[in-house]
């Protein structure tokens, strides 16, 4: 997978939707996760000069985010519970009582629908209708 994606580099794409689902507290928290295996002195590094705050990318984009999970009632929440907080597939098909051939089938079609530049809210379950395991 994607080691790292720069705020300017960022395209919704399944990677790039992944790498920001597990970096997702950290987003929320307004820190931009930091490439793995770069050093930049704190004393060297300056600033560039900007018209808005440091953490508003890494907000905005955990603030997308949410919506589009948002967007997909609980198949959105099982997405979040298996890649921002490590929970398995059997655990979350336990924890909404099916079974994990549906989970990961439900979790599929999220990162689908999620995964996508030209992204229309509220559409889910029209979207994903027909699309149900048989």
């Amino acid at each position: 997978m994607i080691v790292w994606v720069s705020p300017s580099g960022l395209v919704w794409k399944h990677e790039h939707v992944v790498w920001l689902l597990e970096h997702y507290d950290e987003l929320r928290n307004g820190n931009w996760p930091v490439e793995e295996g770069s050093y930049v002195d704190p004393a060297a590094a300056k600033p560039t000069p900007s018209g808005q705050a440091a953490f508003i990318v890494s907000v905005e984009a955990a603030a997308e985010l949410s919506r589009r999970l948002e967007d997909c009632g609980h198949d959105g929440v099982m997405v979040l519970l298996h890649y921002a907080y490590s929970q398995t597939v059997d655990a979350i098909g336990s924890y909404f009582r099916i079974p994990e051939d549906v989970v990961r089938y439900r979790m599929q079609m999220v990162l689908r629908r999620i995964s996508r530049r030209n992204y229309r809210a509220g559409r889910y379950r029209r979207w994903n209708a027909g699309r149900t395991k048989a």
